[in-house]
């Protein structure tokens, strides 16, 4: 069969957590862990669809300034994702 095309983002999320929700316009210090997940709606929906199909490729492009990128794509080719379509962009961050 044939791979299911995802042209998409690719991104890390990063969450931290707060003692509780902000008031409008209030910032908070974050306590506690910072937990760092594979994300981007492309990322995701070649994943997911890899886990489904059996085969995705995904065509998009990681920053090379921090190592998210590197650990996005790996999370990706864990999941069965063909990323050699991705480029990688030498001044952007993948954090969003």
């Amino acid at each position: 069969t044939r791979p299911i095309l995802v042209v998409g983002s690719i991104n890390a999320d990063i969450v931290l957590d707060v003692p509780r929700l902000p008031a409008a316009g209030e910032t908070l210090a974050a306590s506690g862990d910072t937990h760092t997940f594979a994300g981007g709606k492309g990322a995701n929906q070649a994943a997911a669809a890899a886990r489904l199909a059996g085969r995705s490729r995904l065509i998009g492009q990681i920053g090379a300034s921090d190592s998210y990128g590197t650990d996005v794509l790996t999370h990706a080719q864990g999941c069965g994702v063909d990323t050699t379509l991705v480029a990688a962009h030498p001044t952007a961050s993948s954090v969003q």
